[in-house]
């Protein structure tokens, strides 16, 4: 019974001895289970953070759009208005010339200009009145009896 009791001292030192195992493995799991939930904690972070830092992107994208179609919005109006600047000073240009052009044929046209006769006016005047043209024949009658050199025949009157 020395044995038995040798052996049930043996067996309660085991039994203590796996209860001391249970009891390191019961910590190392319950530590284990912690830096799990740790671990999951900071991927649960990380998976909010990426998310945050995907719609930052997206958001970033959108303006990036924006200010893209901004830029080509005010390229347009650059070329645009280059575009009317050309056709001003171009109209500009064809103003000027047209004015030159004018003044020109102006000073040949009086270089040219004699005034019409008396009797030049009245053949006008005449000949609206046989067209039946009354008030054509008034004015050409008009300016025969405004003829400058009238003047002193009129005063004479």
């Amino acid at each position: 019974t020395v044995t038995h009791a040798h052996a049930q001292m043996k067996l309660a030192s085991k039994c203590l001895e796996v209860a001391r195992l249970r009891d390191v493995l019961d910590a190392r799991t319950m530590e284990y289970e912690a830096a799990m939930a740790v671990m999951q904690g900071r991927a649960h972070d990380s998976e909010r953070g990426m998310n945050t830092l995907r719609g930052m992107v997206a958001n970033l994208n959108d303006q990036l759009m924006t200010l893209q179609i901004q830029q080509t919005e005010l390229e347009d109006r650059l070329t645009t208005r280059e575009s009317d600047v050309r056709c001003r000073e171009h109209a500009a240009q064809i103003r000027e010339e047209s004015l030159v052009a004018g003044e020109q044929e102006l000073k040949e046209k009086s270089e040219n200009f004699r005034e019409f006769t008396f009797h030049e006016y009245l053949e006008y005047a005449w000949a609206h009145y046989v067209d039946g043209n009354i008030d054509r024949c008034a004015h050409w009658f008009d300016k025969a009896l405004n003829i400058p050199d009238l003047e002193p025949i009129k005063q004479s009157q």
